[in-house]
């Protein structure tokens, strides 16, 4: 029950930044789906008691956020002038969280 709760929420948020992508370059709006989906993986770590689930998490979010940082700060240099993008990137952190590394 609790991972269908956890996988609808996620559907949720993706739908809703889907629509808003949908207005966005395509290399803004991969991004935002990448580091939407390591953000929730990284938060799915602390919820697992199953050792080997925890290993697949956090092998998932290591390859989801693994150079999402850099990713974002071109990203933000490259529209700097585009306040749509700006203005969509402007929730995400510079880094992920270190806990799934």
């Amino acid at each position: 029950m609790k991972n269908t709760i956890l996988v609808f929420l996620f559907a949720a948020s993706t739908a809703c930044h889907a629509h808003e992508a949908a207005r966005l370059p395509k290399d803004v709006a991969k991004f935002m789906e990448r580091r939407d989906a390591c953000d929730y993986f990284e938060g799915e770590v602390a919820n697992v008691d199953d050792k080997k689930r925890l290993q697949d998490i956090i092998r998932k979010a290591n390859s989801l956020c693994r150079g999402t940082g850099r990713q974002l700060a071109k990203l933000r240099k490259k529209y700097a002038a585009n306040a749509a993008v700006i203005g969509s990137l402007k929730d995400y952190e510079d880094a992920v969280n270190a806990q799934a590394k």
